[in-house]
């Protein structure tokens, strides 16, 4: 019963707070992802990001020790989506340089489930965030995303 605890406990908190979507999406035989949005609002902070990330990863250990197994990251991806004006700040119709508008947060998590004797497993692993940070996105005007890659722990 206390190795099934931190399991529960991660759960019900996933399921509690804000990690919204799809809990667990299957890229490829063994490769998972899970994407966590916050409730958007005027401004989304990179502690709302920091969470997400959190929630993302412990459910992401959760799926993977429901099966008996690991989970090992992979990949992340933190975006930043901003909802810009359709006014500038003389009234004109267009697009506004600063946009205004309420703003989110999701994360996408991709990881693979492995055996507890896998090779994979034995090496700890961690998400880095990449130096080039906030990388303009065009498709979203005024919003960015931050990319994670796994690394050993050293």
């Amino acid at each position: 019963m206390k190795r099934l605890f931190p399991f529960v406990l991660a759960a019900s908190i996933c399921a509690l707070t804000a990690c919204q979507g799809p809990s667990v999406t299957q890229i490829k035989p063994g490769v998972y992802k899970i994407v966590c949005t916050d409730s958007g609002g005027m401004s989304s902070t990179d502690a709302d990001a920091k969470a997400l990330r959190k929630e993302a990863i412990a459910e992401g250990s959760v799926f993977a020790g429901s099966q008996g197994k690991i989970a090992v990251p992979i990949f992340a991806a933190e975006q930043h989506f901003v909802e810009a004006s359709i006014t500038t700040a003389e009234g004109q119709p267009g697009l506004n340089d600063q946009a205004n508008g309420a703003s989110w947060v999701a994360f996408n998590y991709f990881f693979g489930v492995v055996d507890k004797n896998d090779p994979k497993a034995r090496i700890p692993m961690m998400l880095v965030r990449e130096v080039a940070q906030n990388r303009p996105d065009s498709a979203n005007l005024g919003g960015y995303t931050v990319f994670y890659n796994a690394q050993p722990v050293q």
